[in-house]
Parts: structure tokens; sequence; C-alpha cells
């Protein structure tokens, strides 16, 4: 049995010098799986394609190589040798399809030289076929993970440097000795909406200035939260939110469903599930705003500006 060297050298040697560099490519992926390595499928089947494409194209280079002035049909209206052998072979789908060809070769009696050259290009794919069979039992299902992740690549790509958001402690690119622009949105309306608090400011390593007027809004909001949610159950108004049709059909804006926010009083049917829908997201703020409070103030409780060696 030959090695999966030789079958790959073969293989190439046999496919034509215009499509040795991709074969060779695919065999130096293949050859270490065929060796007792591991290939993943993203790999194993990218290179299989080329191999089976560059069969495929072999096949049909032979066959029109041979083919005859008159094509398929001689001048007195007979199958020509060429035909016949077209006939009987058929559409070639990779290497795969070398080993059924090769059967039918096998048996064909049309003396033509295109059947003997037919027959070697089979013996040449089947080992391969025969390869990638066997490495299909080691093939890892998805991706190979990248050696350095695109957040690194990112990371190491910044000119001046990395530093932490003060707010959402993110790693982010320093421009100017400020913590670049970040914690926007890109709806596709030509400008970006909001930005992350900490943006614009110095890094954490530098200054918890920004952290603390943070927390304060932070104390704000709950105490705003706080007196909302007093409010509430007295509240004689409540929005709804109605879904706007034109023609018929729901209003799309961005690909969202637009909605139209209508007041509605006491006497609407809606009104108490609307009143307890806003208590309980009023609730669940509060929670999370004292649970962000914590957290930042142990941030702040543990800063300590970070000294760069001389």
């Amino acid at each position: 049995m030959k090695s999966p060297t030789e079958v790959s050298r073969t293989f190439i040697d046999a496919m034509g010098a215009d499509r040795a560099d991709r074969n060779r490519h695919a065999f130096d992926v293949l050859i270490p799986a065929a060796m007792g390595g591991a290939i993943y499928n993203s790999e194993f089947t990218a290179a299989k394609a080329t191999l089976d494409r560059s069969f495929e194209e072999a096949w049909k280079a032979l066959k029109d190589h041979h083919r005859p002035s008159t094509g398929y049909w001689a001048d007195d209206k007979t199958i020509t040798p060429w035909g016949q052998i077209t006939h009987a072979l058929g559409y070639i789908s990779g290497v795969r399809g070398a080993v059924a060809e090769s059967k039918k070769l096998a048996k064909m009696k049309i003396d033509h030289p295109l059947v003997g050259q037919l027959r070697a290009l089979c013996a040449v794919a089947i080992p391969v076929h025969e390869m990638l069979e066997a490495i299909k039992k080691q093939v890892i299902k998805g991706k190979r993970p990248a050696a350095v992740s695109s957040k690194q690549k990112r990371i190491a790509g910044r000119v001046g440097g990395s530093g932490t958001c003060q707010i959402c402690g993110g790693s982010q690119a320093i421009v100017r000795s400020m913590i670049a622009l970040h914690g926007y949105n890109r709806p596709g309306v030509g400008f970006i909406i909001g930005e992350c608090y900490g943006a614009k400011h110095p890094p954490f390593e530098v200054s918890c200035d920004r952290l603390r007027s943070w927390i304060g809004r932070l104390d704000k909001m709950l105490t705003e939260a706080h007196d909302e949610l007093a409010e509430l159950p007295f509240r004689k108004t409540f929005d709804l939110a109605v879904l706007q049709y034109k023609d018929g059909r729901i209003v799309y804006s961005y690909g969202k469903p637009v909605y139209k926010h209508e007041p509605i009083g006491p006497d609407h049917p809606f009104f108490e599930r609307e009143k307890k829908v806003a208590i309980v997201q009023t609730e669940s703020r509060i929670r999370q705003l004292i649970t962000e409070i914590a957290i930042q103030k142990k941030r702040l409780a543990g800063w300590a500006p970070v000294v760069v060696p001389a």
C-alpha cells in the first residue's frame, strides 16, 4: 500500500501542472490527518473540494482532447466511439466517482485511447478517495480555533495602547491619553447613537474621577426609581404601546416594528395590566441599580493608580 505522501505525489502529477499548487496545498492539510493527526471539518471539506474539482477538470480535459470534430454522431449517423464512451460513463462527481467509473471502464470493449487514459486517471484517484474515507473518522466538527483571537489582534493593533474603562471595565483603545469612543449603537441612520459614560476620559489605571461621578449618578437614579415606584399605584394615566399599520401591514423602521404610545386612563381595559407591568419593571430596575452601585463602589474602594516602571 502506498503511503499518503506517495498517493499525493502521484495524484498531483496526474492532474497537471496548472493544478499542482492548489492540490499540493490541499494535501499539506490532509496528509497530517492521514498519518493519525486531527483535522477540523472546515479544513477537510475545503481540501476535499479542491481535489474533487481537480479530478473533474482533468477528466473533462481528457474527454475534450479526444472529442472528434463531429462530436457524438459520425457523418454516417452512427454514434462515434467517443460518443459511446461518453454515453456509457455519464457525469463524473469528485474522486469518489472514480470507483464506479473504473468498474465501467474495466468492462468497456471500445477500442479508443481515451478508455486507457481514463482508466489511468481513475487508478490515481481511487487511492485518494480511500485516504479521504479513512480521514473522515478523525474529522472534528467546526473550525480550528484561531491561535490569536480577533479581540487579541484588535488589542495588539492599538497604536496608543489599551486601558480599562472606568465605567464598564472593558479593555479599550487609548487615544490621546483618553479611552476611545465605545458603547455606542450604529443603527444605520448615518451617525452613531450613545456612548459609554467612561468614553473620552482617562483610563481606570490613571484616574477614578469618572467612576466616582458615575456612582453619584447611579445613586440619583436609584432615588428617582424609588420615588417612581411609590407614585405608580396612584397614577391616573399610562402609555399603551400600539403597533402602527399602513395599508393593512405593520410599519417597520430599520427592521423593527413601529409603535405609537397612546395615553390610557382607568376606564381602559388594559389600564390595570399596564400598571402592573410598570411596577414590575420599576422594581426590576431598582434591583439592577442596587447591584450595579455595589459593584462600582467596590471597584472604587480598591482603586489605586498603576505605576509604570521608568
